[in-house]
C-alpha cells in the first residue's frame, strides 16, 4: 500500500479565470472524494504572482504555492515540465491538469515502479 504522505499531487496554473476556479475545484474534489489521496501533499505552481484571496483559498485547502520560472511565455503549457523542480519530499508525482475533478480514490491505479499517463 502506498503511503499518501509520499505522494505529491500538483498542477500548474495561470492565475486568471477560468483556471483559478478549476484549480480550486480540483483540490476541493480531492479533499471530498480522494479517499486516501486527500492526505497527499498538494501543490499549485504559478509562473506569475497570485492575488491574496486566491492564495487564502488555496491555503484553506492545504495546497502549497510554488512559483516557477516560465520556460516560454508564448506557450504557457510548456511550464508544466517545471513541476519536476518542486522541492518537496515525495516518492510519486501525480501531475494533473487544472480541469480535472476527482470522483474517487485512484490510489490503487498508482504504480510506483512505472511512469503512467492518461
Amino acid at each position: 500500500m502506498l503511503d499518501p504522505s509520499k505522494i505529491l499531487i500538483a498542477t500548474q496554473c495561470t492565475p486568471a479565470e477560468p483556471w483559478k476556479s478549476e484549480v480550486l475545484r480540483l483540490f476541493k474534489s480531492l479533499s471530498l472524494f480522494g479517499g486516501k489521496l486527500k492526505l497527499a501533499k498538494k501543490v499549485a505552481c504559478f509562473s506569475e504572482p497570485i492575488d491574496k484571496e486566491f492564495e487564502n483559498r488555496l491555503e484553506e485547502l492545504e495546497v502549497k504555492i510554488h512559483f516557477i520560472e516560465p520556460l516560454d511565455k508564448r506557450y504557457p503549457y510548456a511550464n508544466k515540465i517545471q513541476m519536476l523542480q518542486i522541492k518537496e519530499d515525495y516518492d510519486i508525482l501525480v501531475a494533473l491538469d487544472t480541469d480535472v475533478i476527482i470522483t474517487g480514490d485512484f490510489s490503487d491505479f498508482i504504480d510506483e515502479n512505472k511512469i503512467s499517463a492518461k
